[in-house]
């Protein structure tokens, strides 16, 4: 199985996420750091992997996996060991609730400002 590269940035929380499931399995990828000031998520080869032009993007056998909670139920699923979701369905189910519920909204919030704060100057 190749090794998975994940592109992401240090400050990302959305990325702390992957990388913090990859640590609890004990799996070690390659690693991309992108430097979101310097544009590095709006470059052509990058915005091909992820159009949605955020970190992370996880690449695993050639194939490009995005968003953060997409890319933990992958990583769940191509190695099953330590699993990270529970065993019973009605657990994941609230699981996957709790999961909507960061990606709709409080994600999509701090994004923004994050965004705002940080890429401020590049904005003016």
């Amino acid at each position: 199985m190749t090794k998975p590269l994940l592109h992401h940035n240090d400050m990302s929380v959305c990325a702390a996420k992957v990388r913090s499931a990859f640590a609890e399995k004990g799996i070690t990828c390659d690693h991309v750091p992108m430097d979101l000031r310097a544009g590095d998520s709006q470059k052509p080869e990058y915005t091909r992997l992820n159009p949605n032009q955020v970190v992370p993007t996880l690449v695993h056998g050639g194939v490009p996996v995005i968003e953060s909670n997409v890319i933990l139920e992958y990583i769940d699923g191509t190695w099953p060991q330590r699993a990270l979701r529970p065993a019973a369905p009605a657990d994941r189910a609230r699981m996957r609730l709790w999961n909507k519920q960061l990606d709709d909204g409080l994600d999509a919030a701090t994004g923004t400002i994050s965004v705002c704060i940080a890429l401020r100057h590049q904005h003016l």
